[in-house]
Protein backbone atom coordinates (compact mmCIF):
# COMPACT_ATOMS: atom_id res chain seq x y z
CA UNK A 1 0.00 0.00 0.00
CA UNK A 2 1.34 3.44 -0.94
CA UNK A 3 0.65 6.21 1.56
CA UNK A 4 1.24 9.94 1.18
CA UNK A 5 1.08 12.01 4.36
CA UNK A 6 0.37 15.62 3.46
CA UNK A 7 0.64 18.53 5.86
CA UNK A 8 -2.49 20.68 5.70
CA UNK A 9 -0.72 23.95 6.53
CA UNK A 10 1.54 24.36 3.50
CA UNK A 11 2.84 27.84 2.61
CA UNK A 12 1.64 28.24 -0.99
CA UNK A 13 -1.45 26.04 -1.07
CA UNK A 14 -3.26 23.96 1.49
CA UNK A 15 -2.92 20.22 1.81
CA UNK A 16 -6.59 20.07 0.81
CA UNK A 17 -5.75 21.77 -2.49
CA UNK A 18 -2.69 19.58 -2.96
CA UNK A 19 -4.60 16.32 -2.55
CA UNK A 20 -7.14 17.54 -5.08
CA UNK A 21 -4.37 18.35 -7.59
CA UNK A 22 -2.69 14.99 -7.01
CA UNK A 23 -5.93 13.08 -7.55
CA UNK A 24 -6.70 15.02 -10.73
CA UNK A 25 -3.40 13.90 -12.31
CA UNK A 26 -4.70 10.34 -12.35
CA UNK A 27 -1.27 9.05 -11.38
CA UNK A 28 -1.04 6.55 -8.57
CA UNK A 29 -4.80 6.15 -8.14
CA UNK A 30 -4.30 3.64 -5.32
CA UNK A 31 -2.35 6.01 -3.07
CA UNK A 32 -3.90 6.47 0.33
CA UNK A 33 -3.69 10.16 1.24
CA UNK A 34 -3.45 11.08 4.91
CA UNK A 35 -3.86 14.60 6.27
CA UNK A 36 -1.46 15.84 8.94
CA UNK A 37 -2.50 18.87 10.94
CA UNK A 38 -2.11 20.67 14.23
CA UNK A 39 -5.90 20.85 14.37
CA UNK A 40 -7.98 17.83 15.31
CA UNK A 41 -11.52 18.97 15.99
CA UNK A 42 -14.34 17.09 14.31
CA UNK A 43 -14.83 19.88 11.76
CA UNK A 44 -11.15 19.60 10.76
CA UNK A 45 -11.48 15.84 10.27
CA UNK A 46 -14.69 16.29 8.28
CA UNK A 47 -13.01 18.84 6.01
CA UNK A 48 -10.12 16.45 5.37
CA UNK A 49 -12.51 13.61 4.57
CA UNK A 50 -14.45 15.86 2.18
CA UNK A 51 -11.17 16.78 0.45
CA UNK A 52 -10.46 13.10 -0.20
CA UNK A 53 -8.13 12.13 2.62
CA UNK A 54 -8.43 8.57 3.94
CA UNK A 55 -7.39 9.64 7.45
CA UNK A 56 -6.58 12.72 9.52
CA UNK A 57 -3.65 12.66 11.94
CA UNK A 58 -2.99 15.35 14.54
CA UNK A 59 0.53 16.58 15.26
CA UNK A 60 2.59 15.39 16.87
CA UNK A 61 1.98 11.82 15.74
CA UNK A 62 3.59 8.93 17.51
CA UNK A 63 4.91 5.69 16.12
CA UNK A 64 1.88 3.85 17.50
CA UNK A 65 -0.58 5.99 15.51
CA UNK A 66 1.55 5.72 12.39
CA UNK A 67 1.90 1.95 12.80
CA UNK A 68 -1.85 1.57 13.22
CA UNK A 69 -2.44 3.63 10.08
CA UNK A 70 -0.01 1.48 8.11
CA UNK A 71 -1.27 -1.76 9.62
CA UNK A 72 2.03 -2.73 11.19
CA UNK A 73 1.23 -2.40 14.88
Amino acid sequence: MDVAILDIGLPDLSGHELVDLMRKTGRNPDVRYVALSGFGQEVDKERSAAAGFAAHLVKPIGFEALGKLLGVS
